[in-house]
């Protein structure tokens, strides 16, 4: 077996008995399907761990999806650890309001909280919940502007002989002009679905943080609101300002173990016909007794055959992923 899963098995039991946690991976987008079946699965499995580790790699998915996930690990276990390791954006990042603790490595970010709608006229694209807020406020500063803007030039380049009140009269004419064929492109259905879209993220989001208690005051609109793009990143200086409980690995142990699941992590997202999570001590039971099966196999080969070529670092990498997937349900 590759050395590298070795120690990976070690650590996993050494950081699952210190923590008296499951640890469970998973890498891909938040689905309704995924969650059901997470949700079949975490109530079905026997345990008898208090917590759970649940290391998250997901650009985000269904609001939906995320609550059910959170939630489920809120009520199996008595504390829930949220691990990032790469990115957990938009509803990664909600999903991981129901954790009581996240731990962040160096390479670690978050996103804001911001649904994502599908295009009515694009199909499988998707635009942020929070675009047409965004033009609204912007129609809205720009309608005052141009109406402080005439106002001013009437009154004061009329030598005051206009009055306040007509020359008010006359801007607002001018300025609704300008405007009402904007403001008749709007999508009044779209808009209301947008803004009840981030409704529920953030009952969501009231929901999983009064059982977690790991919010500081104001986060909630601060992850919906208050940044200006989908693809913020939220990295752990500004991840300390969100959260109550928020650090990095504890000790090299932790953070060697973390680092050990990336190539697992990248091979569960690139599954295609299999649920993007598991049960990380089922994966590497099999694999432990595949590897010894395999080790007493060839216990009674020849020591003579030519040793191999030094393995570089990236075909060690590779070599890791290939004997992960060919041990594994993968």
């Amino acid at each position: 077996m590759n050395t590298e899963i070795r120690e990976l098995v070690r650590l996993s039991q050494r950081v699952s008995e210190k923590y008296d946690a499951d640890i469970i991976l998973y890498s891909g987008d938040l689905e309704e399907r995924s969650a059901n079946d997470f949700l079949k699965k975490v109530v079905q499995q026997a345990t008898t761990k208090r917590n759970v580790w649940l290391i998250l790699r997901t650009y985000g998915g269904d609001p939906n999806a995320a609550f059910k996930i959170a939630r489920v690990l809120q009520q199996k276990y008595a504390e829930v650890v949220g691990i990032v390791e790469r990115y957990c954006k938009s509803a990664g990042t909600l999903l991981l309001l129901g954790a009581d603790r996240i731990i962040m490595t160096d390479e670690a970010e978050l996103g804001p909280i911001d649904v994502q709608l599908y295009k009515p006229d694009q199909l499988g694209e998707r635009s942020s919940g929070l675009t047409h807020r965004a033009y609204l406020k912007y129609l809205k500063e720009n309608a005052f502007e141009q109406f402080e803007s005439f106002f001013l030039d009437i009154r004061f380049k009329s030598g005051m002989q206009l009055s306040s009140q007509f020359a008010a009269r006359v801007a607002t004419d001018i300025v609704v002009g300008l405007l009402s064929p904007v403001y008749a492109q709007i999508d009044l259905v779209r808009i209301g679905e947008s803004e009840r879209a981030m409704d529920l993220a953030r009952s969501y989001a009231k929901r999983l943080s009064e059982r977690s208690k790991n919010l500081n005051i104001g986060s909630i609109e601060k992850l919906l609101f208050e940044y200006p793009d989908h693809g913020f990143v939220i990295d752990f200086e500004e991840a300390l300002e969100i959260f109550r409980h928020v650090e990095r690995p504890q000790d090299s142990e932790d953070a060697s173990f973390v680092r050990l699941l990336d190539p697992v992590m990248e091979l569960i997202g690139k599954q295609e016909d299999t649920a993007p999570f598991v049960y990380l001590k089922e994966v590497l039971d099999t694999l432990d007794e595949k590897g010894d099966a395999s080790h007493e196999a060839n216990a009674g080969e020849s020591e003579d055959e030519p040793s191999a070529v030094p393995a570089t670092e990236n075909s060690k990498d590779q070599e890791f992923r290939d004997e992960f997937a060919d041990h594994s349900q993968f």
